[in-house]
């Protein structure tokens, strides 16, 4: 019985250490990249990842995307960004919390659909 126990631990030990992160454990099948809109959609994602740094007041002279009108006007470079792998120009920089490949397919599927409020 002792045995069997552990075999059992030690499986379930196994399986949760078999996905490498967050993403790859709750599937992108719950991605909704259709029909996305700025509201509430491409606003949450900005607020929840790039608003600390692109908010207005900002010390550091980023252009701030915390508006339609602000986002869409840099909609070029924040695609172009999001979409880097050169660690000088990728957004959010790296030790933020990045973009998941939902996050940035939404955005670009937003922009391809001429960017729907």
């Amino acid at each position: 019985m002792k045995h069997c126990c552990i075999y059992f631990l030690g499986f379930i030990f196994f399986l949760g250490c078999s996905n490498d992160n967050e993403e790859d454990f709750f599937s992108n099948n719950d991605c909704n990249s259709e029909d996305v809109n700025f509201l509430p959609t491409v606003r949450d994602i900005i607020e929840s990842k790039c608003s600390s740094c692109h908010a207005p007041g900002n010390a550091s002279g980023l252009p701030e995307l915390n508006t339609y009108e602000n986002l869409t006007l840099d909609i070029d470079n924040v695609l172009y960004r999001i979409n880097n792998s050169d660690n000088n120009l990728i957004m959010p920089p790296l030790g933020a919390t990045p973009l998941s490949d939902c996050e940035i397919i939404q955005i670009q599927n937003w922009y391809e659909n001429e960017m729907p409020i």
